[in-house]
């Protein structure tokens, strides 16, 4: 605390004044000290979440690319165990209309 020139009740009264001063200031940058920790942890959270979303995305395109796939390889199966086109019996071919008589 600085040493003031004067004595008795002024300088108490100063005194008083300049402590109230230095606690008002020294509150305000606590509360600016507590408000820039909360808006690290906000930033902090909002950036996880963003890599979450990230991690998400991905994951949902490369399950879509496995999923395109296998699709894909049980059509060429199924269309591999057909017959040819031409051997296929159809509702107009003589063999299927006479496939349900004994």
């Amino acid at each position: 605390m600085p040493v003031l020139p004067f004595v008795g009740a002024a300088s108490t009264k100063i005194t008083f004044k300049f402590l109230v001063v230095e606690a008002c200031f020294s509150l305000v940058h606590k509360i600016h000290d507590f408000r820039n920790v909360v808006r690290a942890a906000k930033n902090k959270f909002r950036q996880h979440r963003r890599e979450q979303r990230n991690t998400i995305g991905a994951l949902m395109i490369i399950l879509t690319a496995i999923a395109t796939s296998l699709m894909y390889f049980a059509t060429r199966i199924q269309s591999a165990a057909l017959p040819p086109p031409h051997q296929r019996s159809s509702p107009q071919h003589p063999d299927f209309l006479n496939s349900g008589k004994r």
